[in-house]
């Protein structure tokens, strides 16, 4: 939804929603992973030469995350945690986000400041949603899960995947639509 307030500012919202499921490897650990995107954001479109080109600053109501389960490889019955092999039933992966991210951008759209119903919507920015927070659950025999031993592996093996996450703070975000005005 957009709204213009003069000839070269108007406002905007919209909200997005994805899933995806995959398989992926990470740390010798197998994972079933989902992938959801989800965000809501409001954004200000600054229209210098009062016509479809825009510069855009807001932010999103950021719920991107993924999350899965890690089992064993096939035909073994340990988990690596950490470097050491554990027996575990599986272990847990969630991967979170601040929830207030910034925006940047650019774009066009085709309707503003013009009678046409029908246009064309295009945006190129970067949000900034900070480093995702990794969280381990392993789940297992109560012997192995309160071994000192095994949570120092699986705080190494946390950290090991954070530190490979730090380095996607900032995202790029692309996006393009028709637009109806009423």
């Amino acid at each position: 939804m957009a709204q213009g307030v003069t000839p070269w500012l108007g406002l905007r919202a919209g909200a997005n929603y994805f899933t995806y499921g995959y398989e992926a490897t990470e740390s010798d650990i197998n994972y079933d992973l989902d992938l959801e995107l989800k965000s809501f954001g409001l954004f200000a479109d600054i229209h210098p030469f009062k016509q479809a080109f825009r510069l855009s600053v807001g932010f999103l109501i950021n719920g991107n995350g993924i999350d899965g389960t890690g089992k064993r490889t096939t035909g073994s019955t340990n988990i690596n945690i950490g470097g050491k092999d554990y027996i575990l039933d599986s272990i847990g992966l969630d991967l979170s986000y601040n929830t207030f991210a910034p925006y940047v951008g650019l774009g066009f759209d085709t309707t503003f400041g013009d009678e046409d119903n029908w246009g064309f919507a295009f945006d190129l920015g970067v949000m900034f949603s900070g480093s995702p927070e990794a969280k381990l659950s392993p789940r297992g025999s109560a012997s192995v899960l309160n071994d000192p031993t095994f949570q120092s592996d699986v705080e190494k093996e946390k950290q090991e995947i954070q530190d490979e996450l730090n380095q996607f703070g900032f995202w790029p975000v692309l996006s393009a639509g028709i637009v109806y005005q009423f």
